[in-house]
């Protein structure tokens, strides 16, 4: 989260919307005292690299293999 007051608000403008359309959490203060929050309104870009997510991905040597398996041992180690 970044706070500014409102004349630092004033001199970076550009720099607080861009903030905001990346999705940063951007307040402004008066007086030491919150006054606004910005939030774009500009539609989210979902980009998504496969293969990197494929390089990322932690496979467990024992463990469950996909979703259901990991949802039944959730619901085995904690039975509700």
């Amino acid at each position: 989260m970044s706070i500014y007051t409102v004349a630092q608000a004033r001199d970076n403008l550009s720099k607080l919307i861009a903030e905001a359309e990346r999705g940063d959490d951007v307040r402004i203060q008066r007086n030491g005292k919150p006054a606004v929050r910005l939030v774009s309104d500009a539609p989210k870009e979902l980009i998504i690299d496969v293969e990197e997510m494929k390089r990322r991905m932690i496979k467990p040597e024992n463990g469950p293999t996909n979703i259901v398996e990991m949802l039944e041992e959730m619901r085995q180690d904690r039975p509700w």
